[in-house]
C-alpha cells in the first residue's frame, strides 16, 4: 500500500532549516523506509499468513480448553447465541402458543390414585399410548455399569463418582438424581465415554463393552441447546442427517418431525423457538442416528410446568419404542417424578437406591425414614442425603449394598446388534461442500450483524481519517506521519480480524465440537470451510475502514 502511494509523488519539497531532509521523491521515500525492493504481492501474503496465524491460535487454543477439565468437570459452553433485533419477545410469544397447543394435543390422562395403601398416596397415574414403532426399528440394548470410579481433577482423595453401578433397561425411562449436579452429569458422560479417566466397566447386553462401541449405540442430549440459530428447524435437521445418514436424510428428516411432533416448526428459524421446543430439537438432532441408546443431560432445565411435562412425556413415549432412556435431573419436581419408570439415587458418587420409582417410598420406611404423605419423595430423598449429614449417606449406601448384593444376578449376555444406520464420515469433499454452503446460509442471514460490522468500520475510518486529515505530500516532516498512518491502518485491519476470530468463533466452537463427537466431520473441514466462508465479510470491512481513513 505505501510502495503504490508514494510511486505516485514526484517530488517533496525540502526545507534546509532542518537538519536534513528525509527525502526529495515518492521513490526516496521508499528507500528511506528500505521498501523499493519489497513486493506488494508478498507483504499481502504476508498480512494473509498473520490473519490465518490469528485464526490457528484461536482454533488451537479453543482446543485445549475444550479438552481440559476445570475443578473436576468438563469445560462447558453456555453462551446464548440469540437474535439481534426483535427475537426476545418472538420467543415469548412462540413459547405461550408453543404451550398452550402442546397441552391441547396432550393425551395424557392423569388420575390421583386414592388407595388403603399408603405408598401410593405419593404417585400420580399417567398413561402414555405405548407406540408400536418408533423413528426407526432399533434393537433392543441394555445399559449396565460396575464400579464406576472417577476421581476430581483438582484432587487425589474425592471421588465425583465412587464404586457405582447400576443398569438401564431398554423400554424404561430411568431417572439419575442426587444432591450432586456434578455427580449426575459425570456418571451420564461417562455411560456415553466422554470422561476418559474413569474406571470401572460398562456393559451392553451384559457384554463388556469399550466406549467407542458405546458411542455406536448411544447419543448424548447435553443441557445447553446448542444451534445455528440463524437456520430454520429443518435446513438444520437437513444438514445433520446429510453428514450421518447420507442418502437416506430426506426420509429420515420426517420421520424425525413427526416423532417429535415439529412438523409445524419445520419453517420456523430456530431463535424463534420456544425453549420446549427447541430441546425437542436437540432430542430429534440425536435420534437421526437412530440409536438405541438416549442419554439426556437436564431436560427441563429453564422450563415450566407444561414444557417440561412436554419433555419428559416426549421421552417417555421414546423409552416405549424399544430404547433405552437414562436423564439427569437434580431436582425434578414431583409431577415429573412420577412419570419415570426407574429411579437411580446418587449420594457421594455411589448409589443408595436404584429400582422400581413405586418401591422408593416403602424401601426407605423399611430404613426408618417415612415420606410425609404430602412431600414430594424424591426431595424427602434427597433432603435424606443432602441435609441431615454423612451419617445418613453412610448407612443408605450400606443398606443399598446388602441389600443389592441379596438380589439375583442376572447372567444373561447377549452381543449389541449393529444399529439401523451405520454412524459413518461422507467424504472430505464432501464435508467441504456442506459446510462451506451452511457457512454461507449462516452469513446470509445475519444481515443486521454484518450491517452494524459494517456501519462502525465506516464510523472508525472516518475518525482515523480525521486524525490525519491535513496531512501534506510536500513536507519533510509529514513523511514520517503518513507511515505512521499506514502502520495504524494495518494494525487496526489485523485488530478487527482479531475481533472477529476471538470473539465469534468461541461462540460456534461449542456446536463444532458437539457435532465433531457425533462423528460428523472433521475439525479441519469446519475450520478451512469457516475461515474461507467469511474471508469475502473480511474484505469488505477491510474496505469499508480503509477507504474513508484515506
Amino acid at each position: 500500500m505505501m510502495k503504490i502511494f508514494w510511486k505516485r509523488v514526484d517530488s517533496v519539497d525540502c526545507d534546509w532549516t532542518l537538519e536534513g531532509c528525509v527525502a526529495l521523491t515518492g521513490e526516496g521515500v521508499l528507500k528511506y523506509y528500505s521498501m523499493e525492493n519489497r513486493s506488494a504481492l508478498g507483504d499481502t501474503l504476508i498480512l494473509f499468513a498473520i490473519c490465518f496465524a490469528l485464526f490457528f491460535v484461536a482454533f488451537w487454543f479453543l482446543l485445549v480448553l475444550a479438552n481440559k477439565r476445570i475443578s473436576g468437570l468438563m469445560w462447558r459452553y453456555d453462551w446464548s447465541f440469540k437474535g439481534v433485533l426483535g427475537s426476545k419477545h418472538q420467543r415469548v410469544g412462540n413459547a405461550i402458543v408453543s404451550e398452550k397447543h402442546a397441552a391441547t394435543r396432550s393425551s395424557t390422562r392423569v388420575m390421583e390414585r386414592k388407595s388403603h395403601n399408603s405408598s401410593d398416596n405419593y404417585y400420580i397415574q399417567v398413561e402414555t399410548p405405548r407406540v408400536g414403532g418408533g423413528v426407526s426399528d432399533v434393537p433392543s440394548i441394555a445399559l449396565g455399569w460396575s464400579s464406576l470410579s472417577l476421581k476430581a481433577t483438582d484432587s487425589e482423595t474425592k471421588y465425583l463418582i465412587h464404586d457405582a453401578s447400576g443398569s438401564a433397561k431398554s423400554g424404561e425411562l430411568l431417572l439419575i438424581t442426587g444432591p450432586s449436579d456434578d455427580a449426575n452429569v459425570m456418571l451420564l458422560e461417562s455411560l456415553r465415554g466422554l470422561q476418559k479417566k474413569v474406571k470401572g466397566k460398562i456393559t451392553l447386553n451384559g457384554v463388556v463393552s469399550s466406549s467407542r462401541k458405546v458411542s455406536e449405540h448411544a447419543a448424548y442430549v447435553t443441557r445447553g441447546d446448542l444451534f445455528y440459530e440463524t437456520l430454520t428447524v429443518e435446513e438444520h435437521l437437513h444438514f445433520q442427517a446429510e453428514l450421518i445418514a447420507g442418502d437416506v436424510e430426506i426420509e429420515r428428516v420426517e420421520m424425525v418431525l413427526e416423532e417429535l411432533e415439529l412438523t409445524s416448526k419445520r419453517h420456523v428459524l430456530i431463535r424463534y423457538l420456544s425453549v420446549a421446543d427447541a430441546k425437542l430439537l436437540a432430542i430429534a438432532t440425536s435420534l437421526l442416528s437412530n440409536p438405541s441408546i438416549l442419554l439426556v443431560e437436564e431436560p427441563t432445565c429453564g422450563m415450566d410446568f407444561y414444557s417440561s411435562q412436554r419433555v419428559v412425556l416426549k421421552l417417555r413415549q421414546l423409552a416405549r419404542t424399544g430404547r433405552t432412556v437414562v436423564v439427569t435431573m437434580t431436582h425434578p419436581s414431583s409431577h415429573l417424578y412420577a412419570l419415570f419408570d426407574t429411579l437411580y439415587l446418587l449420594a457421594d458418587g455411589a448409589a443408595v437406591y436404584h429400582g422400581k420409582v413405586r418401591e422408593a417410598v416403602p424401601y426407605f420406611a423399611s430404613l426408618g425414614y417415612q415420606c410425609p404423605q404430602y412431600m414430594s419423595p424424591v426431595d424427602y430423598f434427597i433432603r435424606q442425603v443432602a441435609v441431615e449429614g454423612k451419617e445418613n449417606t453412610t448407612l443408605f449406601k450400606e443398606a443399598w449394598k446388602t441389600r443389592n448384593s441379596e438380589l439375583p444376578v442376572d447372567t444373561e449376555t447377549q452381543e449389541a446388534q449393529d444399529v439401523a444406520t451405520a454412524r459413518r464420515r461422507i467424504g472430505i469433499c464432501g464435508q467441504l461442500s456442506l459446510l462451506f454452503h451452511r457457512h454461507i446460509l449462516r452469513l446470509l442471514r445475519y444481515r443486521v450483524v454484518f450491517g452494524w460490522h459494517a456501519f462502525w468500520m465506516v464510523i472508525l475510518g472516518v475518525i482515523f481519517g480525521l486524525i490525519f486529515l491535513q496531512l501534506d505530500l510536500d513536507n519533510q516532516q509529514d513523511i514520517q506521519n503518513w507511515a505512521g498512518a499506514f502502520f495504524y491502518i494495518i494494525v487496526l485491519q489485523m485488530l478487527v480480524i482479531a475481533y472477529r476470530t476471538f470473539v465469534f468463533l468461541p461462540r460456534e466452537m461449542a456446536i463444532a465440537e458437539r457435532e465433531h463427537r457425533s462423528g460428523g466431520y472433521y475439525m479441519a473441514c469446519w475450520y478451512l470451510t469457516k475461515v474461507f466462508a467469511e474471508l469475502p465479510a473480511m474484505l469488505v470491512l477491510s474496505v469499508l475502514l480503509f477507504v474513508p481513513a484515506n
